[in-house]
């Protein structure tokens, strides 16, 4: 949804924040099918073995077949997209591995793109669909995959938006 909305209403953000969303692969015709029309500061995390949002792209939600829920652009190539439109270069300006939690599904690894409106992308290594949180754990379920612990991802994007603020 937050994808869907920076597509139709990016005029009206500062920035975007997303846990496990990834572009359409053919979007519908309609205001969503170009994405958004200007640049747009974006922190995107995604859990590396998310297998309901793939994080290689394919059918989301796939778990009766049929692809009814539609198809994704991996979330390397969302990342990419948002480079592109916010003209920045494919390598990060810098990068962070945290593991602050050796039993969760493995290390999250940022990568920051610098810019007048940058994106930042968090991959969580190992991990499924939950949320990455060390507050709120989640149960490692067959269809939803393991949860990253090392971040709190409600604080990385407070974080990020915060840095997005004109200063007074």
């Amino acid at each position: 949804m937050t994808l869907a909305y920076a597509a139709v209403a990016a005029e009206t953000l500062g920035g975007i924040a997303t846990s496990n969303a990834n572009l359409p692969e053919a979007p519908r015709p309609g205001r969503c099918t170009d994405g958004p029309v200007r640049p747009i500061a974006a922190l995107l995390v995604h859990g590396g073995a998310d297998t309901v949002m793939p994080f290689g792209g394919g059918c989301v939600a796939n778990f009766g077949g049929g692809c009814a829920r539609g198809s994704v652009i991996g979330a390397e190539a969302t990342r990419d997209a948002f480079l592109l439109l916010n003209g920045l270069p494919n390598t990060p300006t810098t990068s962070l591995t945290v593991e602050v939690d050796p039993d969760d599904a493995g290390t999250a690894e940022r990568f920051v793109y610098a810019g007048p409106t940058p994106v930042a992308w968090w991959r969580m290594n190992g991990a499924g669909h939950p949320i990455a949180s060390r507050a709120i754990q989640t149960a490692t379920t067959a269809a939803a995959g393991a949860q990253n612990r090392d971040i709190e991802f409600a604080e990385i994007a407070w974080s990020f938006f915060a840095a997005q603020l004109p200063t007074p």
